[in-house]
């Protein structure tokens, strides 16, 4: 994967804490003015499901090489 666009997901996909517990919140804007966020979880949940988010927003940008 680029490092560019890892860079980029890794700040669009960010950790939020409250009292040791952790929430992925995304930065991009939906529609209505409305944020995708999760409930507040542990910290190795939160990890594994930030780190999906970006493998899955990362597919969009995948190009196949053409012969």
């Amino acid at each position: 994967m680029k490092t560019k666009l890892l860079k980029r997901l890794r700040k669009q996909f960010e950790l939020q804490q409250r009292n040791g517990k952790f929430k992925v919140f995304d930065n991009l804007e939906c529609l209505g003015g409305i944020y995708n966020q999760t409930d507040f979880i542990d910290k190795k949940e939160a990890f594994k499901i930030r780190r999906q988010l970006i493998l899955n927003e990362a597919q969009r940008y995948l190009v196949y090489k053409t012969i």
